[in-house]
Order: C-alpha cells, then sequence, then structure tokens
C-alpha cells in the first residue's frame, strides 16, 4: 500500500507476523525490514496500532517488542512506514 504526503512518497512494508501478546506489548517474528526504536507499527487495515519498543535477538531472525496503544483484533501481519 502506498501513500503520498505531499513531497514524499511512502508504503507500509511488512514487519513480521505476531506471535504473542502479553498484556500491552505484542511480540513479533521480525522480516526483512528492521524498525527503529519508537517506530510506528500498523496493521493490515493501515490504523496505527502502537510503537517499536525493543528489536532483540539474532540478526538472521530477530524480535520486535511493540507496545500497543491500541486494541487490534487481527492476528496477522504488521507493517511499518517506509520511504520509496
Amino acid at each position: 500500500m502506498s501513500v503520498r504526503d505531499g513531497r514524499h512518497r511512502t508504503k507500509l512494508e511488512v514487519l513480521g507476523d505476531r506471535l504473542r501478546r502479553m498484556e500491552d506489548v505484542v511480540l513479533v517474528r521480525g522480516g526483512s525490514v528492521v524498525p527503529n526504536i519508537g517506530e510506528r507499527v500498523y496493521n493490515e487495515r493501515a490504523q496505527v496500532v502502537g510503537y517499536v519498543t525493543n528489536v532483540f535477538g539474532p540478526v538472521s531472525r530477530f524480535y520486535v517488542a511493540v507496545r500497543v496503544t491500541k486494541r487490534d483484533r487481527d492476528d496477522g501481519v504488521y507493517r511499518v512506514l517506509r520511504e520509496t
């Protein structure tokens, strides 16, 4: 999904699959995109659901902790916004 905000063109790229939820933190198995701490995280409907609080594990198969700020019923894939 692409988004244009005036000067920049951006798109939502897959962050990874949700593995487990622990109260207000969701554990995501990372894919090919390594997020920045504090970066917004989106669900499959392009709605902001939280932000990245930690990235850890081996480089080849890292994990991402996402602080959930909005109740999200999706059990699927999370995304982050990237400039194209």
